[in-house]
């Protein structure tokens, strides 16, 4: 189908919106990155299913989310900013284990919110909500993980 892998989540590319990088196709679930609860399945699936009911073609103001290389990965890698969604999940696996640690979001090098954390562990995935009222078009967003 021609849609964008991303080797480190080992699933689709997708925005907030779990739609691909084919426009009109989305994903969710365990077919997006292994989830460790089934509540998290069901979440992304409702956030997919609402999407692909509203989609329609337009034009996609896509920014790139970036995790730091202490993280195996995070989704979404990509932000639609002309969605309607006013806040996203993202969720991510440190690469490895780390004690009392922070994970700052970074929107043009500048902290936009932080998140302290006593232990993460890469077998378990974290979350954190994104108000996307501070990210622009164009702007660059980056997860850092950092001792606390």
């Amino acid at each position: 189908m021609g849609i964008k892998l991303d080797p480190r989540a080992k699933g689709p590319i997708c925005d907030q919106n779990y739609e691909t990088t084919e426009g009109g196709v989305f994903v969710c679930g365990n077919a997006l990155h292994v989830n460790d609860l089934v509540d998290y399945v069901s979440e992304s699936g409702a956030a997919a299913g609402a999407a692909a009911a509203d989609y329609s073609v337009k034009t996609r103001a896509l920014t790139e989310l970036t995790a730091g290389m202490e993280f195996l990965y995070a989704v979404p890698e990509r932000l639609d900013m002309g969605s309607d969604l006013k806040k996203t999940v993202v969720f991510f696996r440190s690469r490895d284990v780390r004690e009392k640690s922070v994970v700052d979001v970074l929107v043009n090098g500048k902290p936009v919110f932080t998140k302290k954390y006593q232990k993460l562990k890469p077998p378990e995935m974290e979350r954190i909500e994104l108000d996307l009222s501070m990210v622009k078009s164009g702007d660059s967003v980056t997860l850092e993980l950092r001792e606390a």
